[in-house]
């Protein structure tokens, strides 16, 4: 069986670790905003030098690879492509399904142990949690049956309550992917998600 690993970090993006940090970035958000733009920021402003000079553009379906280091706790970041902003709202969050689903046959790939979203500002966790992580889900669904993905979200007090309301909702979905979800929070975490 698949199996999908969910850490909540109450901590800030820059300061979670993880293997690869998949920033979301949609084509119309200049400068990027949110976590995304945290990341950036961690970088120099790399990211947004790669979207000027159109090496990247946030359409749906793209990913471009960048090498990371210190100041981040991360090897490499992963840019998503997640189309235009008001389509996240139009379409129901099929982009951002197709960009999770994207993420993660990448991740895969990249045998990377664990992947850390770093979400753009357009990206509401109370309306998209749902596509988020049906995303995730799908996306484990079509890969090798051992295959463990481990994502990390920052923002616990933020996200916590979208999310468990999330999972409820997609638990028979995942039943049927034959992906395990696991939920994991230390003692900080679990505080932050009580409230």
């Amino acid at each position: 069986m698949r199996r999908l690993e969910l850490s909540l970090f109450a901590d800030e993006v820059t300061e979670v670790p993880s293997e690869t940090v998949v920033v979301l970035v949609p084509t119309d958000e200049r400068p990027l905003r949110g976590d995304a733009a945290r990341i950036d920021w961690r970088l120099d402003g790399q990211l947004s030098e790669l979207l000027r000079l159109g090496y990247a553009s946030g359409e749906s379906g793209e990913a471009v690879l960048v090498p990371a280091d210190l100041p981040l706790y991360a090897y490499r970041v992963l840019m998503v492509g997640v189309g235009a902003r008001r389509k996240l709202d139009i379409e129901e969050g099929r982009p951002l399904l197709r960009a999770m689903h994207s993420a993660v046959s990448r991740l895969i790939s990249l045998r990377s142990s664990s992947g850390l979203i770093a979400a753009c500002e357009s990206v509401d966790y109370a309306l998209d949690s749902v596509s988020l992580l049906r995303g995730l889900i799908d996306g484990l669904r079509l890969s090798p049956e051992d295959s463990v993905l481990r994502i990390r979200l920052p923002g616990a007090e933020r996200i916590g309550k979208a999310l468990r309301g999330a999972l409820v909702e997609l638990e028979q979905f995942a039943h049927e992917a034959e992906v395990e979800v696991v939920v994991r929070r230390n003692e900080s975490e679990l505080a932050a998600l009580s409230g």
